[in-house]
């Protein structure tokens, strides 16, 4: 099976969060804390010199999604052709749906 990946450009990411709205878009996921793509901001430094760490996380696809496993009703799953961990939305029955 082919491994597809995802990428981009971390040092472009200033924190807007747009990424995250546009992926619940896609989805069509309700407003509200699930997600697939987070960005996690955090606090380093004091005054004089305070900085913000960012980090945009979104699905590893990986080799072995947990993710999958977790699922009772089999609605995560790894497609064959490119490797994507897949949400099966007809099969989702869960408190998130």
């Amino acid at each position: 099976m082919t491994q597809y990946g995802f990428f981009f450009d971390q040092s472009r990411c200033y924190g807007c969060k747009a990424c995250s709205v546009a992926c619940k878009d896609w989805y069509d996921i309700a407003p509200g804390p699930e997600k697939w793509m987070s960005v996690y901001m955090w606090e380093k430094g004091r005054f004089p010199n305070p900085s913000i760490g960012i980090l945009a996380f979104n699905c590893g696809h990986c080799d072995n999604p947990v993710c999958a496993a977790a699922c009772e009703n089999g609605a995560i799953f790894k497609e064959d052709k490119y490797g994507a961990v897949l949400v099966d939305q007809d099969k989702c029955k869960g408190d998130r749906h």
